[in-house]
């Protein structure tokens, strides 16, 4: 099975007054947000993950892996940053939402297989549900909870 164990946090820097007119938040510039937020309702922006992830592998085509992260603001004053880069030249592919002086971003919990179908041909089933905190709560009408679920197939030419 080769189970692997991975812990820890993670803290992008938030700005401590978002009224000073100098932007301190930690801006990640061309992020690639899929290895890190596979349920993409957080960024490297502003924020605190303290995760774990488990990993089997029962077989050598075949690999299981689940996550499990805690989500906070790493500063209640700065916004709840979103987005995955360059792609809108209005937004620069970024929303940023008020916190109302809350920290919160909720927990999520994900799974996924990927199964190697042939050397050049990988197969992957993933599903994730995330619970909105406080930050969440304070702007939709339904607390924010959500999920995610997708397949992928890849080919390697």
């Amino acid at each position: 099975m080769k189970p692997w164990f991975r812990g820890g946090s993670a803290l992008a820097s938030g700005d401590g007054n978002n009224s000073d007119g100098t932007h301190g938040t930690f801006f990640q510039i061309l992020p690639t947000p899929r290895p890190f937020a596979r349920t993409p309702f957080y960024d490297l922006s502003n924020s605190k993950d303290l995760f774990g992830i488990f990993i089997l592998r029962p077989s050598n085509k075949v690999v299981l892996r689940s996550e499990v992260h805690g989500l906070w603001l790493a500063q209640k004053q700065d916004l709840w940053y979103q987005g995955g880069g360059a792609y809108q030249p209005w937004s620069f592919g970024y929303v940023g939402r008020p916190s109302s002086g809350k920290t919160s971003l909720g927990k999520l919990i994900d799974g996924s297989v990927d199964w190697n179908l042939h050397p050049k041909l990988t197969a992957s089933f993933y599903g994730g549900y995330m619970t909105g905190g406080d930050v969440q709560r304070g702007i939709y009408e339904g607390g924010g909870s959500g999920s995610l679920g997708y397949i992928e197939i890849a080919y390697r030419f």
